[in-house]
């Protein structure tokens, strides 16, 4: 007879003993694998403590100090956010983007050269650049933001009038480097060397050469239309010899020169030895000029006195085409610039 008490288990007399046992050890080991099966689920549902590893909070103790895993991979995860993010931003420095950013500057009002090249005089006008603007952190690195920001004032600065006769071209706005005006031409005028004008302004010149040599006055057409980059070229040579401040008040900057609209030329004449200069005031043929130019369409461009308005020193010897007669008769008249008619 054998009665099993320790367990709070009564299942009365069984006559076999072995059979009593045989059961007893079956129920022990099934009560053992279910045990080991529940840990095993219990593992799976990250429920087992370890005095040293607690997995459901991802708490390893190391050295005696905690590391919160789960903080140490967020924060490492934004980390990798921010350098894609910012990976994504940055624009890549070819020749195209390189030379695309170094005009924008020159149109914003950051000069450096148009070299297609990230050098370090184009880096530190971008530096300046995202300063001004506030463009983040950043600084130096050329992306989408940048980019942006830059195109905003390319929009703002797009010329008045563009591709007409009345274009307003000064400090204030600019020519792209690839503008080319239609319609070039030889001028068939007394010259030393080839030069174009868009083909109606180089007819009213030639018009008005020949009426002042049939007056007795003989003028020499100095300069006419000049690619961007033939005026990056003398732009820098006078920055060169005389520094960019002084320079920009004789040169334009090269955009901003209305000889690249094909509607301006210089003038000079034999008592000058061909040069420019401001004692052409002076001479017969610029008394002629200054009286008849309007006959012709033409307007003496840079007055005396008239610099805070057109941000150059007067220049008695360039004259720009606009066509309309009676507006260029109105302004030689009422000693306008071409800036205080627009603005009538």
């Amino acid at each position: 007879m054998f009665k099993k008490q320790k367990n709070g288990i009564n299942k009365g007399v069984i006559d076999n003993g072995d059979e009593i046992i045989k059961r007893y050890l079956i129920g022990v080991l099934i009560f053992g694998f279910g045990f080991v099966f529940l840990g095993c689920s219990n593992i799976d549902e990250n429920k087992i403590v370890d005095n040293k590893v607690e997995i459901e909070k991802e708490i390893y103790i190391i050295d005696s100090e905690n590391v919160n895993i789960e903080d140490k991979i967020k924060k490492e995860k934004d980390e990798i956010i921010v350098t894609k993010e910012k990976t994504q931003e940055e624009i890549e420095l070819s020749y195209e983007n390189v030379y695309w950013l170094q005009e924008s500057l020159k149109i914003a009002g950051f000069y450096t050269v148009l070299d297609g090249l990230y050098g370090p005089d184009t880096k530190q006008q971008l530096i300046e650049f995202q300063k001004t603007f506030k463009l983040g952190d950043n600084l130096g690195i050329y992306d989408d933001k940048t980019k942006n920001k830059l195109k905003e004032i390319r929009n703002l600065k797009i010329p008045p009038s563009l591709n007409t006769n009345m274009i307003l071209i000064n400090k204030n706005y600019f020519l792209e480097s690839k503008y080319i005006p239609n319609n070039l031409r030889e001028v068939n005028v007394p010259k030393f060397k080839y030069m174009e004008l868009k083909n109606d302004a180089a007819l009213k010149v030639e018009e008005m050469f020949n009426d002042a040599k049939k007056e007795g006055y003989t003028l020499y057409f100095n300069s006419g239309y000049r690619s961007y980059e033939y005026q990056e070229k003398i732009f820098n040579i006078r920055v060169k010899n005389y520094g960019f401040n002084e320079a920009q008040k004789v040169i334009a900057i090269p955009g901003q020169s209305e000889h690249q609209t094909g509607l301006a030329f210089d003038v000079t004449c034999k008592s000058m030895e061909y040069g420019l200069g401001k004692e052409f005031e002076d001479t017969d043929e610029f008394k002629w000029l200054i009286n008849n130019c309007y006959k012709y369409g033409f307007i003496l461009r840079y007055k005396k006195d008239k610099e805070n308005i057109t941000g150059y020193i007067y220049e008695p010897w360039h004259y720009r085409y606009i066509g309309d007669e009676k507006i260029a008769k109105y302004i030689m008249e009422k000693d306008m610039v071409f800036e205080e008619y627009l603005n009538e």
